[in-house]
C-alpha cells in the first residue's frame, strides 16, 4: 500500500468526481498542479504509485484520474495491480 496515494485518495477523488461539482472540482485540480511544479514531486507521485497493492487505496474516480496520468506521463503500473483492478471492475 501506498501511504501517500492512502491520504491522498480523498483530495483527488474531489479532484475528479463530477459529485462535487465543477468549481471544486477545479480548485482541487489547480492546488494539485501546483504541487506538481514543486521540484521532485513527479519522482515521488510516481515512485508512490509504483508502491501500489492495494486496489482499494484509490475510488474508481481516483483510479481513472491515475491511470490517466500514467498514461500521458509514461509511468506504467504494476501489471498485478491492473489485473486485480480490472477483475474488481
Amino acid at each position: 500500500m501506498s501511504p501517500l496515494f492512502y491520504l491522498a485518495s480523498d483530495f483527488i477523488e474531489r479532484m475528479t468526481n463530477p459529485r462535487h461539482g465543477s468549481l471544486e472540482n477545479e480548485e482541487y485540480a489547480q492546488r494539485f498542479a501546483e504541487l506538481l511544479r514543486s521540484e521532485g514531486a513527479v519522482g515521488v507521485l510516481q515512485q508512490e504509485a509504483a508502491r501500489i497493492s492495494d486496489v482499494n487505496s484509490l475510488t474508481p474516480y481516483g483510479w481513472i484520474w491515475l491511470l490517466n496520468w500514467a498514461r500521458s506521463s509514461g509511468f506504467r503500473l504494476d501489471s498485478d495491480v491492473l489485473a486485480n483492478l480490472m477483475e474488481q471492475w
